[in-house]
């Protein structure tokens, strides 16, 4: 004996509600969750936004910075400082030789201003720098690779916990910025990881922030195009 349509039609809606409510009561079991993704090492620290920050050139002028700069920069609002701090200044007179004084009175002055302090990382010693006939194959960073994580472990242990951090180099896409040479991508990306892996591996809470690039038409051998340098990157 055949059922009425009507009668089947029912059974059908009764079945498609029983199982939707069935999706949405138990969703894992028709959705199954997707496989775990690789969790980036180290954590990254997170960074309350909008925040404000301000250049200061102060390295060499102490007196102007304690008696003009940080009231300054405290009464304009700004939360975050960004001071340069050049690889030669520290560690110029040879390998394993620093000379902390200033980059203690700039990390001291930053903590009793309450700002957050970021040092821009950039100009390598002479000793440092490579010579350009060791290697006729292809470009070359400017610096020692090794050398700058080694560096760049040290002020981040030295500072661990007190700066907040660090920008690796300053516009290498500009030849006047990398060593006189055509700006090489890849060649700073190698200095930008290394420079990392030191930092993350003395302070893992500090930030690490990639090069600022020169909005620019020009290209090779002078320059390569931002848009073109992160592409490279």
């Amino acid at each position: 004996m055949k059922a009425p349509r009507k009668v089947l039609v029912a059974f059908a809606l009764i079945g498609l509600l029983g199982a939707g409510w069935a999706i949405f009561a138990h969703p894992a079991a028709f959705y199954p969750e997707p496989p775990p993704t690789a969790t980036p090492w180290p954590i990254p620290r997170r960074v309350d936004s909008p925040g404000y920050g301000i250049n200061l050139h102060i390295w060499w002028d102490p007196w102007a910075a304690v008696r003009r700069d940080w009231h300054l920069v405290q009464d304009a609002g700004f939360t975050w400082v960004k001071q340069r701090l050049a690889w030669q200044d520290i560690e110029g007179a040879g390998p394993g030789v620093y000379e902390w004084a200033a980059a203690d009175r700039i990390v001291a002055e930053a903590e009793e201003a309450e700002v957050a302090l970021i040092f821009r990382v950039d100009h390598p010693p002479a000793w440092a720098a490579p010579d350009p006939e060791e290697d006729a194959t292809g470009p070359i960073p400017p610096v020692d690779v090794a050398a700058f994580g080694d560096f760049c472990h040290t002020l981040a242990d030295r500072f661990r916990g007190r700066v907040a951090g660090y920008q690796v180099w300053n516009e290498p896409n500009l030849a006047r910025e990398w060593g006189g040479q055509v700006p090489d991508p890849g060649g700073y990306t190698q200095l930008l990881r290394a420079c990392y892996v030191g930092i993350k591996r003395a302070d893992p809470e500090a930030l690490v922030i990639s090069a600022g690039l020169s909005p620019t038409g020009s290209g090779p051998p002078h320059a390569l195009p931002d848009a073109d340098f992160l592409r490279g990157m």
